[in-house]
């Protein structure tokens, strides 16, 4: 059985062909920097970039996810604006997540994404939104929140939904002082 092919990063950049490949057959790194290009661009919508960013964002394990953490540190904010726009209320939590640091204007991006109206149980993936959040940026959460309702911008529901979380938070605060044992 011959030996494991090791990947180098040296010997792709000579391999003119591999910018043709499909997305999908495309090693990690280089489905960042097509992104990142194709952000630059500004040439295709939110809705044609979605694919790409829930192909990108899929990946599993612990390494990949390193590894991808590692790349989308290096990318300029306002590609990341782009693809959390792009994202759909299903990726976003992992979005959250990988994206090293966040901002009031990640932040409200998150906020604002409405969900589809096919969702058959709306309330759990608000929740995940609003936890990969507040496990980010707590403060932030709270702060871009209550400016958008301040403002009127919020989504349909939303200051219920976020009222229900802020609940569930304190409940889960007075539940880990009356029992820190539990999980």
């Amino acid at each position: 059985m011959p030996p494991p092919v090791k990947y180098d990063e040296k010997k792709d950049k000579n391999q003119w062909y591999l910018r043709y490949i499909p997305f999908i057959a495309k090693p990690q790194h280089m489905q960042v920097q097509w992104l990142v290009a194709e952000c630059k661009k500004n040439k295709l919508s939110s809705e044609e970039l979605l694919p790409y960013v829930r192909l990108l964002f899929l990946t599993d394990g612990e390494d990949g996810q390193r590894a991808l953490k590692e790349k989308i540190a290096h990318v300029d904010a306002a590609i990341l604006y782009q693809i959390l726009d792009a994202a759909d209320i299903y990726i976003v939590p992992k979005v959250i997540e990988l994206i090293p640091e966040i901002d009031s204007r990640l932040v409200e991006i998150v906020l604002l994404k409405e969900m589809p109206a096919y969702e058959q149980k709306p309330q759990q993936i608000i929740d995940m939104v609003f936890y990969a959040v507040n496990e980010r940026a707590s403060e932030l959460l709270e702060d871009v929140a209550n400016n958008l309702i301040m403002s009127g911008k919020e989504p349909e529901g939303f200051q219920a939904n976020y009222g229900r979380f802020k609940a569930i938070l304190e409940d889960e605060a007075f539940i880990r002082t009356q029992y820190p044992s539990a999980k």
